[in-house]
């Protein structure tokens, strides 16, 4: 049955669906593989994140258990961010332009 078949989206309904998303959301949505491979200092995010209440201490404990930044990283991105959708993409972006400025506009140029 072809109706179980469904069509691409115009260009310019998906333009505005990313349009109507947060910046930082999109970014991060743009730049994971990125953002995992340069990771380097993760815990003050964690902490910063934490203090917002976007993660939980189990999230936050299981997260630093990770043996690498960059396995933290991934781990951050891919359980509580991600079920915290794009608000909490946003305030994740937020805290890395705050507390990472350099990688941040160096991946934004």
């Amino acid at each position: 049955m072809s109706g179980d078949i469904r069509s691409p989206l115009p260009m310019d309904e998906v333009d505005q669906s990313t349009a109507s998303r947060p910046c930082g959301a999109v970014f991060i949505d743009q730049h994971v593989d990125i953002l995992i491979q340069r990771a380097c200092c993760v815990e003050p995010v964690l902490d910063k994140l934490l203090s917002m209440r976007v993660i939980n201490d189990e999230e936050y404990q299981d997260i630093k258990t990770e043996k690498t930044p960059q396995k933290q990283m991934r781990a951050l991105l891919m359980g509580p961010i991600r079920s915290r959708g794009d608000q909490g993409k946003q305030l994740l972006y937020a805290t890395l332009k705050a507390q990472q400025p350099l990688m941040m506009e160096d991946l934004s140029a």
